[in-house]
């Protein structure tokens, strides 16, 4: 598949896991946005709907890794472009985790955990995993492209949301990681539209 339309498969991808996640309180009029985490959807009768956005999300960045690797070779050596393909690559399997396993959240209360369940750690350490896994893309793409200003960007908007989230008690973990989410989809749209403008014949 040629350069361009992998671009635009990406991007795509992305776009319909974003709309999936700004639908799910029209879908289901009882589920909170701001108190209840995205993949507690799942426990609602739209629940595949996030599952299927959970899956476009990773197949995006499936498609980014690849783009990466055939990147033009970076000033700084090819090491850089190898962690952030391996990264994506992670970040899109913890996806599969999170998309297979259900979040022991939102189960009987919405926002809350009340029974642990080995599926609900697999979810709760995709997730986990997902997170890393982008920071250390964000990462290795700053290094590849000499460029710090997006990762500190995306980091400092990270860490500030969150910050002032967990210094008010959490009130709102939905938010919270919606705002982690918007930061690491700011991050993937900035680098394909990076690629895109780049013309065909560096790469």
């Amino acid at each position: 598949m040629p350069k361009q339309r992998r671009i635009v498969a990406s991007a795509c991808g992305l776009g319909l896991f974003l709309l999936v996640v700004a639908c799910q309180p029209l879908l289901e009029p009882a589920y909170d946005p701001l108190r209840q985490q995205v993949s507690e959807f799942a426990h609602t009768d739209a629940g595949p709907i996030v599952l299927g956005g959970f899956l476009a999300w990773g197949t995006s960045l499936l498609l980014l890794a690849g783009l990466v690797v055939q990147a033009p070779p970076s000033p700084v050596g090819g090491r850089p472009t190898r962690v952030e393909a391996v990264a994506l690559f992670a970040a899109a399997v913890g996806l599969i985790f999170v998309t297979c396993f259900a979040t022991d959240r939102g189960v009987e209360v919405a926002g809350a955990v009340t029974h642990r369940t080995v599926a609900g750690h697999v979810h709760d350490a995709g997730s986990a995993a997902v997170l890393v896994s982008i920071l250390v893309a964000v990462a290795a793409d700053a290094l590849r492209e000499r460029s710090a200003a997006l990762a500190c960007i995306v980091i400092s908007a990270a860490v500030a949301s969150s910050a002032v989230l967990f210094a008010l008690g959490d009130p709102l973990p939905g938010l919270r990681q919606r705002c982690l989410v918007a930061c690491a989809c700011l991050w993937q749209a900035v680098v394909l539209w990076r690629l895109w403008r780049r013309p065909p014949t560096s790469a």
